[in-house]
């Protein structure tokens, strides 16, 4: 495979390897999101279950459950917050690997394509003198 393919394939590799790198960060950003809203809604039934209204007393038992239901729920999202920047992580490693990969394969075609044209000068020189 000549120089110039490779580093066409190079290319289009580090483009689907930045789109993973994305769709990771995406991802995790979207899990964030989730726990803000989570404990925004945690800080919500916390600060009802502390107003003092007359009626309250009827609905402390099914708003303690919700909350033991949310807090379950804000572990399971700490965990694939975990997991998912440990994956940002390492589709970010594999971009770098590719870029310098890719870097070069970039500076051997280069080198190729300067050896080519030298080549062709020198031709061209060995022609005008062998005419003359």
């Amino acid at each position: 495979m000549d120089a110039r393919r490779r580093l066409d394939k190079m290319r289009r590799l580090m483009d689907v390897q930045e789109r993973l790198c994305r769709m990771a960060e995406a991802k995790l950003v979207e899990i964030e999101r989730q726990q803000a809203e989570l404990s925004r809604a945690q800080t919500d039934i916390l600060a009802s279950l502390n107003e003092g209204e007359p009626l309250h007393g009827l609905f402390v038992e099914t708003m303690a459950r919700h909350l033991h239901r949310l807090a379950g729920h804000a572990g399971e999202l700490e965990a694939a917050r975990q997991t998912q920047a440990q994956q940002v992580l390492q589709e970010a490693m594999k971009l770098k690997r590719v870029e310098r990969h890719a870097a070069k394969v970039a500076r051997s075609s280069r080198e190729e394509e300067d050896k080519r044209s030298l080549a062709e000068i020198l031709d061209a020189l060995q022609a005008r003198a062998t005419q003359a």
